[in-house]
């Protein structure tokens, strides 16, 4: 029976509602070559089996030979094959949550689901804690052996990151990681980024030396590390928004904006750190720098902040 978190597999509007949610993303996510399908803690639907659920898992059982337990993994697998094959049909490949917490119920690489999955979807284990034991009892099941795997640590422990590159060298099934970001972390991602860069090159590069990768982030190379920074500037009374839309003197009379040196400490490691140098919130500041190219060409800006955020480029709004 679904709930406003789940719904029934059994339901045949389920598979509709699916459907059309693919339908409807995956022209708008068309620069992948992944779709991730979720199906994150599905062992929480042993609580909740509604009587038909129940019947249908003890038929199953009954037809084909398998214990109750093996029969919801097939029930979970079965969902994720259609899922497979649909999303095969539009030229993508599969990637789901097989959760690290082992002593779920239900998984659908478990007995009696691993044996009906294609080789080629790719199961996300996350694994949230510098203690490596249920990720290595996860890793070691011989269901998973065979499927070319994903490790997803998160993003508030860099220990959990590296523990978790560490033991992605001893499996070779594991064909990199993905670092995942909360709700929580996003206003802080820019203090963890030389971290996650890190972690982005060894776990998909098994080749990388990390001593030389190491010394770069120090030396924070592919940063803009020499800035100007004019402001604070505040409005009493003034929204977030309305800050935001506000065109301050180095917008409005940039002849009149004064500029100060950003200090190397403020920005060291690569991000620099506007909250101590505009002394609080609901303020807004400026900062500038000077690129230098020898011709024209194209070229990336990567920038960010958990609140708004504007860049030019000589003069012209970017973005």
């Amino acid at each position: 029976a679904g709930d406003d978190l789940q719904y029934c597999q059994l339901d045949p509007g389920s598979w509709k509602l699916v459907q059309d949610l693919l339908d409807e993303c995956l022209p708008v996510f068309n620069n992948t070559a992944y779709v991730h399908i979720g199906m994150d803690e599905v062992g929480g639907q042993d609580e909740r089996l509604c009587p038909d659920c129940r019947k249908v898992l003890r038929r199953m059982a009954q037809h084909e030979v398998l214990t109750l337990d093996q029969a919801r993994n097939r029930l979970i697998a079965r969902r994720l094959v259609r899922a497979r094959d649909y999303l095969a049909k539009k030229g993508r490949k599969t990637l789901f949550w097989d959760d690290a917490a082992v002593d779920i119920k239900t998984l659908a690489t478990g007995p009696g689901g691993a044996e009906i999955l294609p080789p080629d979807v790719t199961p996300l284990l996350w694994a949230y804690g510098r203690d490596l034991s249920s990720a290595k009892k996860a890793l070691s099941r011989p269901e998973t052996r065979n499927l070319k795997t994903i490790i997803a640590p998160g993003s508030w422990d860099p220990g959990n990151i590296e523990a978790y590159l560490k033991l992605s060298r001893e499996f070779p099934q594991v064909i990199g990681m993905i670092v995942t970001v909360w709700e929580k972390d996003v206003a802080r991602i820019e203090n963890f980024w030389p971290g996650f860069s890190l972690a982005l090159e060894l776990a998909w590069n098994r080749d990388a030396d990390p001593v030389s990768i190491r010394t770069a982030l120090a030396k924070g190379e592919g940063y803009l590390d020499s800035w100007e920074i004019s402001g604070p500037y505040v409005k009493k009374g003034a929204s977030l928004s309305q800050l935001y839309a506000e065109a301050f003197p180095p917008e409005s009379s940039p002849s009149t904006a004064r500029w100060n040196a950003v200090p190397p400490s403020a920005s060291a490691g690569g991000p620099v750190d506007l909250g101590s140098l505009l002394g609080g919130e609901d303020r807004a500041g400026y900062l500038r720098t000077t690129i230098k190219a020898p011709k024209d060409q194209k070229a990336r800006l990567e920038l960010g902040s958990d609140d708004g955020i504007k860049a030019w480029l000589n003069g012209v709004l970017i973005h």
